[in-house]
């Protein structure tokens, strides 16, 4: 009479009990082993990468991009009576004004352009017959930031970021800092856009960058992080969002074509990755206004499953020369099939059932770090612990 009857009133309770511990052990073994797992991943995926151009102004190196960098407190911009004694621009990728440079500056008191006559000295100034002005020339202006002192040494330069690259023509570019809105920069109609980040916060910081284009297709949000070097110019170059991309239709029969467009930088190619591909399965090449499309045909691919089709962008370049590329762009999931499926790739229900439970968690963990639509959840390429917490705000039982 004091026994357990586990196949009446106590076998449910059990078996939810059961369960739950199942679920809880099994989602241990999931986070402990998901930095192996994240590890390996770079294996089994085909990634384009993009590397930033970064470069620090002020530090006393001529790093890439930069035409020269004289150290903290000596590049003020100045302007200089000869080349000899020139003064770097305040981002280190021009000189300052100088006699010699070629074009007549009589604000500094130039009256003429030394071209190799007898007339114009090395200092600018006219031998004979000088240029006669009825106002006299004004005084060089006090470089920005400096002080009093010999030289005029700035007191205490500028901690800045500067930022440059590609999006899409004449869209609005979306700049966060730590996942927070920045600030926004208005890409011009070849794609190119800057933006300065004044009095910046020194230390490692995170930036992200996201646009739409003119469809109003949102690109993926591309983040780097580097460390913002204090009373210095950080200058960061080649920030290449990926292209947009869509498709007619998300579920195509065998033997079609899967009908694909977007948006990217004017005259670029996009470079099409299918499932994993260690190449490009097609290349696009966007038009005067960024618009490309391409089409895949479906005959190769294996029926009745999801393909995932990844794009990136390739800028055009000289021949022997190596092509910048962004990272991979959003990823589109594709059936390829006659079968009646629903978008199950959206609340973390897998296999269709109608519930988010064990079954789907299994299923998630054995793709966990590869890139397989079916646990791609939120549509970035890989199935990772992002796609875990889809499941977990979705779960049913």
């Amino acid at each position: 009479m004091y026994g357990w009857n586990t196949k009446t009133r106590h076998a449910p309770f059990l078996i939810r009990t059961m369960e739950r511990v199942a679920f809880f052990v099994a989602l241990l073994v999931f986070v402990l082993l998901s930095s192996a797992y994240n590890a390996s991943a770079e294996l089994n995926m085909v990634i384009a990468t993009s590397t930033v151009a970064v470069s620090i102004c002020n530090n006393g190196i001529v790093d890439s991009g930069e035409v020269c960098d004289f150290g903290l407190g000596f590049n003020d911009g100045a302007y200089a009576t000869s080349s000899d004694s020139r003064h770097c621009a305040t981002n280190c990728r021009s000189w300052g004004p100088y006699c010699g440079d070629g074009v007549l500056k009589p604000y500094y008191g130039e009256e003429c352009v030394p071209d190799g006559n007898n007339f114009c000295t090395d200092a600018c100034k006219q031998k004979e017959a000088p240029i006669s002005s009825t106002t006299p020339p004004q005084p060089p202006p006090t470089p920005s930031g400096s002080g009093g002192g010999s030289g005029g040494v700035p007191m205490r330069a500028q901690t800045q970021v500067i930022f440059a690259g590609k999006a899409y023509p004449n869209a609005r570019v979306q700049i966060l800092k730590d996942g927070q809105l920045l600030g926004i920069a208005q890409s011009d109609s070849n794609a190119d856009f800057t933006y300065n980040v004044a009095n910046a916060t020194p230390g490692p910081t995170t930036f992200g960058f996201w646009a739409e284009d003119a469809k109003k297709i949102r690109s993926i949000t591309y983040t780097t992080t580097f460390q913002v070097t204090q009373n210095a110019v950080t200058n960061v170059g080649n920030v290449f969002l990926p292209p947009t991309i869509r498709a007619l239709l998300q579920k195509v029969s065998p033997g079609s074509d899967i009908m694909l467009d977007g948006t990217t930088a004017p005259r670029a190619h996009v470079q099409l990755l299918l499932d994993r591909s260690s190449a490009p399965v097609e290349t696009a090449t966007s038009k005067d206004d960024g618009s490309w499309d391409a089409k895949l045909s479906t005959g190769a691919m294996t029926p009745e499953i999801y393909h995932q089709i990844l794009p990136y962008l390739e800028l055009i370049a000289a021949t022997g020369t190596v092509p910048q590329k962004s990272g991979n762009g959003t990823a589109l999931n594709i059936f390829v099939g006659n079968s009646n499926v629903t978008d199950q790739t959206s609340n973390g229900d897998i296999n269709g059932d109608g519930k988010v439970n064990m079954i789907d968690f299994s299923m998630l963990l054995f793709r966990f770090g590869k890139s397989d639509p079916v646990g791609d959840l939120n549509h970035d390429g890989k199935v990772n612990i992002a796609d875990l917490s889809i499941m977990l705000y979705n779960w049913t039982s």
